[in-house]
Parts: structure tokens; sequence; C-alpha cells
């Protein structure tokens, strides 16, 4: 089949980005000085949803084309740290927590008829780096 003697008639496409940085901290920074503490909470709690969709389609005479592509990319970090410096004492108790909840739901999807042929593609991608913990002079 020669491509360049088809008729080409539709042709359609479509492209979603979701980017998400964030970060949760609960802490002392490096060189932060706390004096007079007796107990210390340091909780660091995140939740993150997202959705990303991709949806497209067409039809015609001839040869129809149809690229859809979704991508999500979510960098997310929750942490309780204690940072380096001075002496910390506490005469009471410590409680340092981090909780992360995360989810990305990411989808693409195309239809394509064409009376001589039809190509479709879709493509649904998530790239995610979730971190968590809770530290002490670290």
């Amino acid at each position: 089949m020669n491509l360049s003697s088809l008729s080409w008639k539709s042709l359609s496409r479509r492209f979603a980005l979701s980017i998400v940085n964030d970060t949760t901290f609960a802490g002392l920074e490096d060189t932060a000085v706390l004096t007079g503490g007796h107990n210390l909470t340091l909780h660091a709690s995140g939740t993150h949803a997202m959705t990303t969709q991709a949806q497209t389609g067409a039809s015609g005479g001839g040869v129809t084309i149809v690229l859809s592509i979704s991508v999500a990319i979510s960098n997310i970090t929750s942490k309780a740290d204690i940072g380096t410096g001075a002496l910390l004492t506490l005469p009471g108790d410590l409680d340092a927590k981090a909780e992360l909840t995360a989810s990305a739901t990411t989808t693409a999807s195309g239809s394509a008829v064409g009376a001589t042929a039809a190509i479709g593609v879709a493509l649904g991608l998530t790239l995610a780096a979730l971190q968590r913990g809770a530290s002490a002079g670290a």
C-alpha cells in the first residue's frame, strides 16, 4: 500500500498533563532552638488526589487517526523531622509521625472509524514519587 495515495480525512489528538509537587512538613528546621519544652508532638499529614483524563474520537472517509495521551506526574512528600543543631532536651515525650494518602487516576481513550483505515493510540501514564518519614537529626 502506498501511503501517499491514501485520502487523509480525519485526525484527532488530545493531550492531558497534570503535575503535582507538594510537601507536608511538621518539625524543627536545622539550627532551630526549642527551650522550655516538655512534650513535643510533630504530626505531618498529607492527602492528595489527582485525576487526569484525555479523550478523543474521529470518523471519516479515507484514513482516520486518533491519538490520546494522558500523563500524571506526582511528587508528594510528608515528613516529621527534627533538624540538626543544638541539643534538644525533652523531659517528656516525643511523638513524631508522618502520614501520607495519595492517589492518581490517569485515563486515555479514543475512538477511530475510517473508510480505508482507522488507527487509534491511547496512552495513560502515571509517574509517582511518594515519600513519607519521621527522623531526628538526619
